[in-house]
């Protein structure tokens, strides 16, 4: 009970202001490594824009406009923590997902299970069962030469580290026929079993490159804040290997690494 406190408790410090061991904001199931899309990873109906790999995945239905996908998943870090006692933080699990682009405003919906793992060196290490509910809205579809706007609302819970929430503003920006931009400004609150609670403006920017039908890159940047700590980024790619199948692997600072194996279906 006093090691799982400990360790616990030194987690909860950490991702209150110190560092950033858990990933607490991790998407998973996005593209990018921290960041979101304002699209609801499947093509608008007659949107010429840009889409990474498994946005634009081929389908064996034509002009499809709903899409259903599961994911497994893994995370992994290491880095330096309090008093020179090395982290090393895990997270393995599964999500799924669904995006709608009938509705008026079309959305996406996804929920993510995984378990944390936290290992201190000298305290020893300790589990705790996770979740993320996210939800997606596009608000403006414009022309292909402005930017598609969607409004992201967020929950995770960390079993007895604490809870995170997001409501944030994502912009996608056309830049070439192959590449596009994307911004994330909104608000988060970290209110952790242990320690005072943080919050504040969090600022994400992140860029996508199409190499091919099958194959993009996207790199994306987190602006320090009270809430994650320090200023973050993480480099993947994606690569959808048929019609139902894509892979996603990637890495970032603190020795960060992650990687999805995605199953969709699509449908109209």
């Amino acid at each position: 009970m006093i090691k799982k406190t400990l360790i616990a408790a030194t987690l909860a410090l950490l991702a209150a202001g110190t560092a950033q061991p858990a990933q607490a904001d991790a998407t998973f199931l996005e593209p990018y490594g921290n960041t979101f899309t304002a699209r609801p990873l499947l093509a608008l109906p007659g949107d010429t824009r840009p889409t990474d790999a498994f946005t634009g995945q081929a389908s064996r239905v034509e002009d499809p406009t709903q899409r259903l996908f599961v994911s497994p998943f893994f995370r992994i870090a290491s880095f330096p923590g309090l008093g020179g006692r090395d982290i090393d933080v895990s997270q393995y699990g599964a999500g799924i997902g669904y995006a709608n682009t009938t509705a008026r405003f079309p959305f996406l919906v996804t929920a993510s299970f995984f378990n944390t793992n936290i290992d201190v060196d000298g305290l020893g290490d300790d589990n705790a069962f996770s979740f993320d509910v996210t939800g997606k809205i596009v608000l403006w579809n414009p022309s292909p030469n402005l930017p598609v706007a969607s409004i992201v609302g967020r929950f995770q819970n960390y079993d007895d580290i604490g809870q995170r929430y997001d409501v944030l503003l994502a912009l996608d920006q056309r830049v070439t026929r192959d590449v596009f931009l994307t911004a994330n400004l909104g608000y988060a609150s970290f209110d952790p079993e242990f320690f005072q609670s943080q919050e504040d403006f969090v600022a994400r920017f992140g860029a996508t490159w199409r190499a091919s039908q099958r194959l993009s890159f996207s790199f994306d940047y987190t602006l320090d804040n009270d809430v994650d700590g320090e200023d973050f980024w993480t480099l993947s790619g994606t690569w959808a290997a048929n019609e139902s199948i894509a892979v996603r692997f990637g890495g970032g600072k603190h020795e960060t690494f992650f990687g999805n194996l995605i199953w969709k279906t699509d449908w109209r």
